[in-house]
């Protein structure tokens, strides 16, 4: 198609299973001014056959990308670079839009003009639950000087980092956001979304959930890796850069929210250390002093009274923190007991 409404820029890796639903999802919407964009990011299972069957089937509405594999981030960009709609909407392969989304985004977009909707998601398919816990009013505008109080819920907190749940205008893309980074696979979608917020003149929240996040085991492991921690350090770098920038624009204070972040994360890290069954306890408390000693977990690692953890969270941090083999021990079986 040439310059539909809306590009779905959907990855896809290994998702056999939910990719028909998925696919069905889109092709069923009420606003039909909307063209999809498949990127194979390496897939080696069925998923080729399955896309290639829709791309046949809907030569008008699908087109497909092969690629290495590289990771959502990178899948994006090669989508980003092909898409040609007016607004962008990023779906999971594993995941479904709602089938009025496309509809109440366009309705949305022709009421306020806005380079940026963000709508909510839902757990389950019946859309009757919500991923977020929006703290604005539905249907709320930010221009303006009024932009500034948006900057203060988004800097630090993880309300709207998801780029899944984010309508983009086209001229907010700038494809140099994506070449300061090696390796991204933890915290992407924040570290993508702070330059499109900076950008935005007009965001909207739209707190209606049209798009079901799939929760399944694979999304709920939590083993750590260093690539992630590295993936950290990269997406803070480029928070506490724009937060100083948004400082000085807004006259606004985000210190303590970028230590907000950047101390959650860090708990999350040593914390998915002691929850990785596939290291000993040894290895996990030699994990733990190799991140203690790090530049980085050194400035930001949360201070015992750290009122962003919630009490339970300060008594789990101080326990690895003082890394004793029966605490970790204890910790682990607590969190396998609690993950099943």
């Amino acid at each position: 198609m040439s310059n539909p409404f809306f590009s779905i820029i959907i990855p896809v890796y290994n998702v056999e299973k939910y990719l028909r639903e998925c696919l069905d999802s889109v092709l069923r919407q009420s606003f039909s001014d909307y063209e999809i964009v498949l990127v194979d990011d390496g897939s080696r299972d069925h998923s080729e056959y399955i896309y290639k069957a829709y791309a046949m089937k809907y030569a008008d509405k699908v087109t497909i990308f092969r690629k290495q594999n590289g990771g959502p981030f990178f899948a994006r960009k090669d989508g980003i670079k092909r898409a040609c709609g007016r607004y962008y909407i990023f779906l999971d392969s594993d995941d479904m839009l709602r089938s009025d989304a496309l509809g109440l985004l366009h309705n949305e977009i022709e009421k306020s003009n806005a380079d940026m909707v963000i709508y909510n998601g839902s757990f389950t398919p019946d859309y009757k639950t919500k991923v977020v816990k929006s703290p604005f009013p539905d249907d709320t505008v930010f221009n303006g000087e009024r932009k500034k109080l948006f900057i203060e819920k988004f800097c630090g907190y993880h309300t709207f980092n998801n780029l899944w749940l984010k309508c983009i205008s086209r001229d907010l893309i700038d494809l140099k956001d994506y070449e300061t980074h090696d390796v991204m696979n933890y915290g992407e979608d924040l570290f993508q979304s702070i330059p499109l917020v900076d950008r935005a003149e007009t965001i909207v929240t739209f707190d209606e959930p049209l798009y079901y996040y799939r929760q399944h085991e694979e999304s709920l492991t939590h083993n750590y890796k260093i690539e992630q921690f590295n993936s950290l350090k990269g997406v803070s770098k480029r928070l506490v850069e724009y937060s100083k920038k948004w400082e000085k624009q807004y006259g606004i204070s985000l210190r303590s929210n970028v230590r907000r972040y950047c101390g959650i994360e860090c708990y999350r890290t040593v914390k998915n250390v002691v929850k990785d069954d596939n290291r000993s306890v040894k290895e996990k408390i030699q994990l733990i002093k190799k991140i203690q000693n790090d530049k980085f977990y050194k400035k930001w690692k949360p201070q015992p009274n750290a009122k962003y953890l919630m009490p339970y969270e300060r008594l789990v941090y101080s326990i690895i923190s003082r890394k004793s083999p029966v605490g970790i021990f204890i910790l682990n079986k607590m969190f396998s007991v609690h993950d099943k």
